[in-house]
């Protein structure tokens, strides 16, 4: 994911599945989100292998093992668009910062899935925390 997670961070996820391509090119965590619906944690395709359809592979994957699923995306993701034409249902959060995703889910229960995906922390360090890791292990 070319980002470093919080110490305690992934401990504390209820992981349902973890995937990663033969090629370790592409990857995704699915864990138990918002009333035990599948939520999509994270999402990565290196960018030499997009357009490589592998992406898509993995997307059938995470499907058909979680028909019911929804995540988030910043604003301006560059895979929004992708994103869109996977969803059943998309929406903008209030602070503009996300749009979330869903497949599978009736309205009422997408919008509250993906409220709660709004306010979960992403596990990711600061950049300056890994800075300072880093300045610390050489020192």
């Amino acid at each position: 994911f070319a980002r470093t997670f919080k110490a305690d961070f992934l401990p504390q996820l209820k992981v349902k599945k973890i995937y990663l391509a033969e090629s370790g090119r592409a990857a995704a965590v699915v864990t138990q989100g918002f009333r035990g619906h599948a939520y999509l944690h994270k999402f990565a395709v290196t960018k030499a292998a997009q357009g490589e359809g592998l992406a898509a592979s993995l997307w059938q994957q995470i499907k058909t093992n979680h028909p019911q699923l929804y995540w988030r995306s910043r604003l301006n993701n560059d895979i929004n668009a992708w994103y869109f034409k996977q969803a059943d249902a998309s929406v903008k959060s209030a602070s503009g910062d996300w749009v979330g995703f869903s497949c599978g889910l009736f309205p009422a229960e997408s919008l509250d899935c993906l409220q709660q995906a709004f306010v979960t922390d992403a596990g990711w360090q600061q950049q300056q925390e890994v800075m300072q890791k880093e300045e610390v292990k050489h020192a």
